[in-house]
């Protein structure tokens, strides 16, 4: 089902236009409850932290990048003698909350993303489905003196100083109606109020971004390295062309995956589950023999159990630091007006 409502929403399908008059209503529901929804929670917001929140987020469902960009934007702020801190609402986790996410903390407790996120910067991380509570526990016990929110565009009972909205720029914002005709989480007129775009695509955008480009940050995600999912052990990108692979993907936009390995020119037969799917040995047994390739928010979830055979392909944002240079430029201006 999830798979035939992106493509429905992103490419089109004429199965989909036969029942979108029944779903009209809802639509509209939607719309009014999203406005409502905003204004009421903006409103209780309460005052900011003694630490600027930076929130990174997009406003239509699917994966956009948004992940690999909080890794680049944290390495950035720490190299400009920032200390930042992350917090996520640790979709997929189960636990007692708030939570700080350590080493050992496994990713059923923390969820997927969290705990890539915390292995891949090295910072404080705190995971709560009540942002703010994430916001001053992290503060608390932690020195960070900057804060990233791990997609919280939408959690508006969160204060924020910078808000960053990530867009995949081959999709675009499909056929541009709010859920549940479309994929948008919001109208897209939200993307004249954010502080920051970044179009995740360097080459030509899809039509639905051409009014906001002119204002966006443009982003690459390029392959870097193959890693053995057990070991560790790193492998060159054209190191792993002598396998068939199986190719196991759980994200919100598994076929950028997949257009990546095929750009590799690596020979490799899908194997698809939802976002954020947890992973089993049982599900994945005929395979532990197999050379496997997958992400590395599948990895972080299939360590466990892998096999040796098992690599994920990391990926890093091909841009400097103009991200990081136009938030806090954006925090010096703010700071001003207050």
């Amino acid at each position: 089902m999830q798979a035939f409502l992106l493509r429905a929403w992103y490419q089109g399908d004429w199965r989909w236009w036969l029942i979108v008059p029944l779903l009209l209503p809802l639509n509209w529901l939607m719309a009014a409850v999203t406005s409502f929804r905003r204004k009421w929670l903006t409103s209780r917001a309460g005052a900011g932290f003694n630490a600027p929140v930076i929130v990174v987020g997009n406003i239509s469902l699917g994966g956009t990048g948004k992940t690999p960009l909080i890794i680049s934007l944290t390495e950035s702020l720490i190299a400009k003698g920032w200390r930042p801190g992350i917090v996520s609402r640790g979709y997929g986790g189960q636990s007692n909350y708030p939570l700080m996410v350590k080493q050992g903390t496994p990713t059923s407790a923390c969820g997927d993303e969290p705990k890539m996120l915390a292995e891949r910067t090295g910072v404080p991380l705190v995971v709560d489905p009540l942002r703010r509570r994430a916001v001053e526990f992290l503060l608390a016990q932690s020195n960070c003196n900057i804060v990233l929110s791990d997609d919280g565009l939408q959690h508006y009972a969160l204060y924020r100083d910078v808000e960053i909205a990530v867009l995949d720029g081959a999709r675009g914002l499909g056929n541009g109606w709010l859920l549940p005709i479309g994929p948008l989480r919001e109208s897209a007129r939200r993307l004249q109020e954010v502080d920051c775009l970044v179009i995740n695509q360097s080459g030509p955008i899809h039509p639905s971004l051409e009014p906001f480009a002119s204002r966006a940050i443009r982003m690459q995600l390029s392959p870097t390295v193959f890693i053995n999912v057990r070991t560790g052990e790193q492998r060159s990108l054209t190191s792993v062309a002598e396998h068939e692979w199986t190719a196991v993907c759980g994200i919100g936009n598994p076929d950028r995956f997949y257009r990546t390995l095929a750009d590799l020119s690596l020979q490799f037969q899908p194997k698809s589950f939802p976002d954020h799917h947890a992973y089993n040995v049982l599900e994945l047994q005929s395979l532990l023999n197999e050379p496997v390739l997958m992400t590395e928010k599948d990895a972080v979830k299939c360590r466990a159990f892998a096999g040796e055979n098992w690599w994920y392909l990391q990926v890093s944002p091909s841009f400097s630091d103009a991200l990081a240079e136009q938030v806090l430029a954006c925090l010096a201006t703010k700071n001003r007006a207050r």
